[in-house]
């Protein structure tokens, strides 16, 4: 049976990618800890697909962690880390995870601004599940 990192490295190369070490290491503890500010538009098809066809991860980290330039200088617009298309990939395939793992035990999303369909999509998938003992969404913004 493939482990969670081997299904990373199959999705990755499956695009031409090269796996991200940072992703890689964490999955080997079974836990997806996911830097936004640090993911290409590329790697995120890997990331996604590990999210909806594993259910062995334990716990998933999805953090942004830069400080948006606005709150130095207002005049300077920020681009977005990652586009709203994506995030709404992702919190639907986090509700796919939710609702399939019996394993995961912990959900953080730290500092991430969040639209009213990806809230629903994440409580669908967290109405469904069980094993969850921990959430947090430190720093989110909703709306």
């Amino acid at each position: 049976m493939k482990t969670l990192g081997d299904k990373y490295q199959v999705a990755c190369a499956a695009v031409g990618l090269a796996p991200n070490s940072f992703i890689a290491k964490g999955l080997l503890n079974k836990i997806l800890h996911i830097r936004v500010e640090k993911i290409q538009p590329e790697e995120w098809k890997p990331i996604v697909k590990c999210l909806e066809n594993d259910s062995s991860l334990v716990e998933v980290y999805i953090e942004n962690s830069t400080v948006p330039k606005c709150v130095y200088n207002p005049k300077k617009i920020r681009k977005p880390t990652f586009c709203l298309a994506v995030k709404t990939l992702l919190f639907k395939s986090l509700a796919t995870c939710l609702t399939c793992s019996s394993e995961i035990r912990k959900l953080s999303i730290v500092n991430i601004p969040m639209k009213k369909a990806q809230i629903e999509l994440l409580s669908r998938g967290l109405a469904q599940n069980k094993s969850l003992e921990y959430l947090c969404t430190k720093g989110s913004s909703y709306g």
